[in-house]
């Protein structure tokens, strides 16, 4: 490229003493001249120091500056200079110089103020800018700091990528880079800086395809995996399983060319578990058929016997019900159905057994107060000074005892020994008297204990059936096939779920209450 003659007014280092003021060395940095004037990008001031282009507002940003030995160097720091870029020999830009050479030439001004780069061993050198001033150190020395710029933008990339997990997204931007290096304005080794690039572009290329030969290695894995799991009879820990293997399968990628192949590998070993899923439910629907006829005959037995009054025969009948419910298996979608009508055949049995033993226990606590009227009365007379009006009034008292009914079993013998010994005028009554109270409350807690375990095992048996629910039910849902009422069934399915589930929980809150209460009685019957 031809060189071109400056403006007259910008002089060429041989002009008069006019261009020689306190601005000697103020100049200004453009990019070449074309049809129009090139654009300013930097200058520098008469102290050497180089900065970008200034804004509207603030001055431009300090790139370096050219020490007094024309070291091209950054800006300095707090303690140590700036890092030398490159030096400046006569009109030449040039590396940093060696132990024993000079630094190799990257370019340099000619006598018109045009800046050139040196034809390097890819490309041809070029006109890159134009100094209008007389620094010729900190014209060449502000395209060499902006090659600088270029080198640090390269390693940021560099490093980035080479510590990248997943490195196939830099390779558009190394190429990028690849294509607007050769026509970057700077001075500096350029050649070097392709040949880094380049071989960036070849690592980075290599890594993704080892990536994805590892990919197929780890497909072949799951291959095996989902195969291993294709015979399997645990048919929800195996489901799971799969659906985590396929799960896995979309998180590799893409194993280029053997991707096909390894694919339908893959699909056919886990539709080969799926299809003989079907028919193993497929046979289990058939026995649920049969379940649920037994079921339905159980539950007209339970209705049968809900309304007798035969307490103790029903209730060991019933009982027998429901050791041979446990017995028959899952009835399927009606399985719900049937358990809440015999689950409610024999909550109407057992409810009005309690409430009739209930009425019974009001009656003997009636019994139980008259009783006790009595012998209250009995332990009054052994202060009357009236002897045989006393024992007049004991045989008349022990008459209206044997008139009165039933008290409750555990209190019976207590309120007879405190009847008798008030009788009997035993004053040392009072310490059997306490004795005997404590035999009547042990008797009551265990009564207490023995109803409370029964009522946990009722709940325990509720919540078996409640998850014997919520498995069918998810069985039904991992078999739904895409169609017009999959969704529908799906969400009725999951909702049947959701509230079962929190049936459970609220039943199984209840059993810890009952064992904690079970506990705190055991603990003060001393174990």
């Amino acid at each position: 490229m031809a060189s071109r003659l400056l403006h007259p007014q910008q002089g060429s280092g041989n002009g008069s003493n006019r261009n020689k003021g306190n601005d000697f060395r103020n100049t200004d940095m453009h990019k070449p001249e074309g049809i129009f004037r090139g654009e300013k990008i930097g200058h520098s001031d008469r102290e050497s120091h180089i900065r970008k282009r200034d804004g509207v507002i603030f001055n431009g940003e300090e790139m370096g500056y050219v020490d007094r030995e024309k070291h091209v160097r950054r800006p300095d720091g707090i303690i140590f200079k700036g890092e030398v870029v490159g030096n400046v020999r006569e009109n030449q830009a040039r590396a940093k110089d060696g132990i024993i050479f000079e630094g190799e030439q990257w370019g340099y001004v000619d006598d018109s103020g045009n800046i050139h780069q040196r034809d390097g061993l890819i490309f041809s050198g070029r006109i890159i800018g134009q100094m209008r001033g007389h620094n010729k150190e900190a014209a060449l020395g502000f395209f060499m700091l902006r090659f600088n710029e270029l080198v640090e933008r390269f390693e940021a990339l560099e490093a980035e990528a080479r510590s990248a997990e997943h490195k196939g997204k830099y390779i558009g931007q190394v190429r990028h880079m690849l294509e607007y290096v050769p026509k970057y304005d700077g001075l500096g080794d350029f050649d070097n800086l392709i040949r880094r690039l380049k071989q960036l572009e070849h690592d980075l290329v290599s890594e993704v395809e080892r990536a994805r030969s590892s990919k197929a290695n780890k497909k072949r894995d799951l291959i095996r995996e989902a195969r291993n799991w294709g015979n399997s009879s645990e048919w929800k820990a195996a489901g799971e399983k799969i659906k985590a293997l396929q799960a896995k399968w979309k998180e590799i990628g893409g194993a280029g060319n053997e991707e096909e192949n390894l694919w339908q590998d893959f699909r056919d070993a886990c539709d080969h578990f799926f299809e003989r899923r079907t028919a193993h439910f497929q046979e289990l629907d058939k026995k649920r058929s049969d379940n649920a006829s037994k079921k339905k005959s159980l539950v007209s037995e339970a209705q049968r016997y809900s309304h007798s009054s035969d307490w103790k025969n029903a209730g060991e009948e019933i009982k027998g019900l429901q050791a041979r419910w446990k017995q028959i298996g899952h009835a399927g979608d009606e399985d719900d159905g049937f358990w809440q009508a015999f689950r409610q055949a024999c909550d109407t049995f057992f409810e009005r057994r309690t409430n009739h033993f209930e009425e019974l226990d009001r009656e003997r606590m009636e019994n139980a107060r008259r009783k006790e009227s009595l012998c209250s009365r009995a332990e009054s007379l052994r202060h009357s000074d009236d002897l045989r009006e006393a024992i007049e009034e004991v045989k008349e008292l022990q008459a209206k005892w044997k008139e009165i009914g039933h008290v409750p079993r555990e209190m019976a013998d207590s309120l007879w020994e405190r009847f008798r010994e008030a009788c009997d005028k035993v004053f040392e009554a009072a310490s059997a008297q306490r004795e005997r109270k404590q035999h009547e409350w042990r008797e009551k807690m265990h009564e207490v204990l023995s109803a409370k375990r029964e009522q946990a095992n009722r709940l325990r048996e509720s919540i078996e059936h409640d998850e014997g629910l919520v498995s069918h039910w998810e069985e039904v849902i991992s078999n739904l096939h895409d169609g017009s009422r999959a969704d529908e069934i799906r969400d009725s399915m999951e909702e049947k779920i959701s509230s079962v589930q929190d049936r459970i929980s609220s039943k199984e809150e209840k059993i810890r209450e009952i064992e904690e209460a079970i506990g705190d009685i055991e603990n003060k019957l001393g174990g």
